[in-house]
């Protein structure tokens, strides 16, 4: 209900509306339905599960991993393509227009009345929320020089921050989000060994679970990380739908790279022709064809030093206050237990499988079959 009824900052117009949308470059739907009657854009949706009595409003993978292209004026959705989507821009907006609904009467006024209820308890939640935004913006510090912008983020950054900084609850481990890259796609994703830009996320077994259980931790849910000394991590408060993510994982073992719409803009086989000499000569050692339909395709990423930025890497290797997960289990192994500092990446996966752990029994497994695919042929 707020997010619907906000306005923005030195406007009437409101928050969610298709045209604030557009301007961030999220992808409208064309007109409101019954199963989105805020016309939200693609990926902005309602939890099914209530917080803390709330119906609450977040991302799914979609607002993120979808894209839309114009071609001779024609708009092609493609699934599981890059967003243009500017996340910064979508959250620093939001605290602005809270801030500034809480500081104005009138601005306030119309906010209430949308929302109904008590005017008083209204403004107190709306408080809340926007102290909330406020700290994630302040644990995911970005340099003036190096904003982000539309269609790149610090993913990974602002995960680790969330769980090392945020729910873990020692500020000093913040790192600066100084390593903004583009969105990837996600067809593929379940048959890599591993995820992430620079590799850091494994992906078989139940890898899936936890790669979708950061990303959500990520993009402002939670968890209360409680360890137990000699326990193997368990972590069952989590704003994480665990059996909705589930659910895509398995959606998203089907998705194909698209063919490109031959009908809108016909390919130059002369061009392409030449263009897959140069791909053979430059390319295929590290950019292996796959076979794109193949239910049993595997990818082995291929992982190698070319001289790219190497900041992620160098922000993400510095070690991080541990606090209560001091002595504890990191993962599997009761006797591999953390020290006073150690790995951002290891308290991470550390929250993300005591989040799976306590809820396993809501994800399954792809069919074995399709675990022992192919590295990269076709």
């Amino acid at each position: 209900a707020y997010f619907t009824a906000l306005e923005l900052k030195d406007s009437e117009e409101l928050f969610a509306s298709p045209s604030h949308f557009d301007r961030l470059r999220y992808i409208n739907p064309q007109e409101k339905s019954d199963r989105n009657p805020g016309h939200l854009a693609i990926g902005f949706v309602k939890n099914q599960e209530k917080v803390d009595g709330l119906e609450i409003v977040g991302f799914t993978c979609a607002a993120c991993h979808m894209a839309k292209w114009r071609i001779n004026g024609t708009d092609v959705i493609v699934e599981g393509g890059p967003t243009k989507g500017d996340a910064q821009t979508f959250l620093y907006d939001l605290i602005d227009g809270m801030t500034q609904t809480l500081d104005q009467p009138d601005k306030f006024d119309r906010f209430a009345k949308r929302v109904g209820g008590d005017a008083a308890a209204t403004k107190k939640g709306l408080a809340a929320w926007r102290d909330r935004l406020v700290a994630r913006r302040t644990r995911n510090p970005i340099p003036a020089n190096n904003e982000p912008g539309f269609g790149r983020i610090d993913a990974l950054t602002n995960i680790v921050n969330e769980i090392t900084a945020g729910d873990l609850g020692i500020p000093e481990n913040v790192r600066t989000a100084n390593a903004p890259v583009s969105v990837p796609h996600v067809w593929d994703a379940p048959q890599h060994n591993v995820v992430q830009w620079n590799g850091s996320i494994p992906n078989a077994g139940a890898g899936p679970a936890l790669r979708n259980i950061g990303e959500v931790l990520g993009t402002f849910g939670t968890i209360e990380i409680d360890p137990k000394p000699g326990k193997l991590p368990s972590y069952p408060n989590t704003t994480a739908e665990t059996k909705n993510l589930n659910a895509i994982e398995q959606d998203l073992w089907a998705l194909a790279s698209p063919r490109w719409p031959e009908a809108l803009v016909p390919i130059d086989q002369t061009l392409a022709s030449a263009g897959q000499a140069i791909y053979l000569k430059e390319c295929q050692s590290c950019h292996l064809p796959i076979e794109r339909l193949s239910p049993s395709r595997r990818i082995e990423a291929q992982m190698k030093d070319v001289g790219t930025d190497a900041t992620l890497n160098r922000t993400l290797g510095k070690p991080v206050r541990t606090g209560k997960l001091k002595g504890t289990p990191k993962m599997l192994n009761p006797y591999t237990v953390f020290a006073e500092q150690d790995s951002p990446i290891d308290v991470l996966l550390n929250a993300v499988f005591g989040a799976y752990n306590a809820h396993k029994s809501d994800f399954k497994f792809v069919p074995t079959v399709a675990l022992n695919g192919i590295k990269g042929t076709g």
